[in-house]
């Protein structure tokens, strides 16, 4: 048995060992995770900091929305639980509604910036 698998990538090769860890490649996680880092210009940093922080008030108000319908699902007939779910979803409709309308509103300003 060989130690190491040459595959092909996209350009070039790399190398495999029998644990399946690449030992010779070109993977970069920045670009797995889809940060910026080609130039180093503030606008860079600014639309990696928008980015991440949409995503985790996208997660906030989802967690938002997830528990606020818990409380109406199982609110049971106590008009208090009902009310604070239906208030919760409400407001957590509302959050998400805000959180697109500013990232796309960004996204324009950098479009515009750029052009």
């Amino acid at each position: 048995m060989k130690n190491f698998d040459i595959v092909k990538a996209e350009t070039e090769a790399v190398q495999i060992n029998p644990e399946g860890w690449v030992v010779k490649g070109s993977f970069n996680p920045n670009e797995a995770f889809g940060i910026t880092t080609e130039k180093k210009e503030p606008t860079n940093f600014l639309t990696d900091l928008v980015s991440w922080a949409t995503f985790f008030i996208w997660a906030i108000v989802s967690i938002a929305l997830i528990y606020s319908a818990l409380l109406l699902i199982f609110g049971w007939g106590d008009e208090k639980q009902i009310a604070r779910g239906k208030d919760g979803i409400k407001y957590s409709l509302i959050g998400l509604v805000l959180v697109i309308f500013s990232y796309t509103i960004v996204k324009i300003i950098q479009y515009v910036g750029t052009h």
